[in-house]
């Protein structure tokens, strides 16, 4: 006699196979046994380009989860050569754990609108700039149709959000269907984060053979391309998202510079005689932090802002070199740096900061800043700092001189770009001499300051709602 739990097994087995037959359009009527030796049979005899995407669509059914590209071929292959397709199922589930959440999920068809993962800003509280971004542009998004998902926690497949993750991504809670396996089904897949390297396979099954076109937004290689200047996990994370840029059909680069890393990785797909995604650029917007509505009022000395996550390629010790030097020759100023990082990152860091402070040098650290603490400390400041190494975009710096402050920032890459329509000062980063006479020059030089916060405030605006319909049209083709 089966147990309750092998009874809900098979009737939650039986709601998927009935779904998955019935988008296909073919008989969902029997046992359970019938429906999956019928799906079987679709997915062995399908031909062309549906043979991935039913295959794909028939292991998600029959098990409850996403397939990754390891398991999807093994699948495929026994559909082929068992004499009695069903035996596939049998032979596939011997390494399956059938008692397992996966095996209890509903499934939900999404067919008619966008899936966009949102996971990672929707589950926890990091203010990245990946999060900003998608904090930012989803709720126009949600305006035109979208399906909000994150992921299991067993990272094979993808739910609806509840209340609180909706919140975080700045949209309004909605009746959900608590444990369903949401399904894309030959729609519109938006991946506006990257994923972490459990998910990667899985995803890059999705993309490649799902029947869904996957588009995604490009932030940039820097793991691939600078790795000296990055954890190492970053750059196997990186490498293993990879795999699902190889089968997306478009990336949005946040800038011209991030665009021209995706074009390289697709031009070099050419000798796996792939043609790889299309690669489009999409700017990011150039709107301030929230205004604290008080009014401005320089800070005396100088305060000099240094904004951005503590890492390597940041390059925040050439910020403090210039900075013990400025001090040396008795110029006034006070710098802080603003923005997280990990602990093996900053606990250093904030030492060396400390033993400045007690020799008399004006430096120290804010860790933990909201929008509105950022926004009262860009109200005081006299200038800005931004010198990274390489960098997708850089956030800091249009978000500076939105609110009127001028920048000093590195002569190369997308800093360079940003830098372009005014307001800004280019340096070479590696050049401490260069940085160090910069830094003098916007501290002590006021004719400098005013002639840059003019050319901050004649910079064209772009908000982040035209940064959303924009990438919504390169993203989605304009409509689905």
């Amino acid at each position: 006699m089966a147990s309750e739990l092998e009874t809900a097994v098979a009737v939650a087995l039986r709601g998927r196979l009935t779904i998955a037959l019935d988008v296909l359009g073919h008989d969902d009527d029997g046992t359970v046994e019938e429906l999956a030796s019928r799906l079987a049979q679709v997915a062995a005899r399908a031909e062309g380009e549906d043979a991935g995407s039913v295959a794909w669509l028939a292991f998600t059914a029959f098990f409850g989860r996403f397939p990754t590209e390891v398991e999807l071929a093994r699948f495929r292959r026994e559909l082929l050569l068992q004499t009695e397709p069903i035996r596939a199922l049998l032979v596939t589930g011997q390494t399956i754990d059938r008692r397992g959440p996966a095996a209890l999920r509903d499934l939900k068809i999404v067919a008619d609108r966008p899936v966009v993962d949102v996971g990672h800003a929707a589950t926890s509280d990091h203010a990245t700039g990946i999060q900003r971004v998608i904090r930012q542009t989803i709720p126009h998004w949600v305006r035109r149709g979208v399906e909000l998902v994150a992921w299991h926690a067993d990272d094979r497949g993808w739910r609806e959000l509840d209340g609180t993750e909706r919140a975080r991504v700045g949209v309004p809670p909605e009746v959900h269907s608590a444990g369903a396996l949401v399904v894309p089904w030959r729609t519109t897949v938006i991946l506006p984060e990257v994923s972490s390297v459990d998910r990667a396979s899985t995803l890059a099954a999705l993309a490649a053979h799902s029947g869904s076109r996957v588009a995604l937004i490009g932030y940039d290689l820097i793991p691939i391309v600078s790795a000296e200047l990055v954890d190492a996990a970053e750059s196997e994370r990186m490498g293993q998202f990879l795999a699902v840029v190889k089968s997306a059909a478009v990336v949005a680069g946040i800038s011209e510079s991030a665009s021209s890393e995706f074009r390289g990785y697709a031009h070099a797909l050419g000798a796996q005689g792939l043609t790889g995604p299309e690669v489009v650029t999409v700017p990011l917007a150039e709107e301030p932090v929230p205004a604290t509505g008080h009014e401005r009022v320089e800070a005396d000395p100088p305060l000099i802002l240094c904004v951005g996550s503590h890492e390597p390629r940041k390059n925040q010790s050439t910020v403090l070199a210039a900075a013990i030097r400025l001090h040396a020759e008795g110029v006034p100023f006070r710098l802080v740096f603003v923005g997280g990082g990990s602990r093996v990152r900053i606990g250093p860091f904030d030492l060396e900061l400390e033993r400045l402070r007690r020799d008399g040098v004006p430096v120290s650290a804010e860790r933990l800043l909201d929008d509105a603490g950022l926004a009262a400390l860009y109200d005081a400041a006299r200038c800005t700092v931004m010198i990274s190494l390489h960098e997708g975009f850089g956030l800091p710096v249009v978000e500076s001189l939105a609110r009127g402050v001028p920048v000093l920032t590195s002569d190369h890459g997308s800093l360079a770009e940003v830098a372009q329509a005014g307001g800004c000062v280019t340096v070479d980063a590696t050049d401490v001499e260069a940085v160090t006479a910069a830094f003098r020059a916007l501290v002590t030089d006021d004719e400098l300051i005013a002639r840059l916060r003019a050319e901050a405030a004649a910079r064209p605006t772009r908000t982040w709602r035209q940064y959303a319909d924009e990438l919504w049209d390169a993203l989605t083709g304009g409509g689905r």
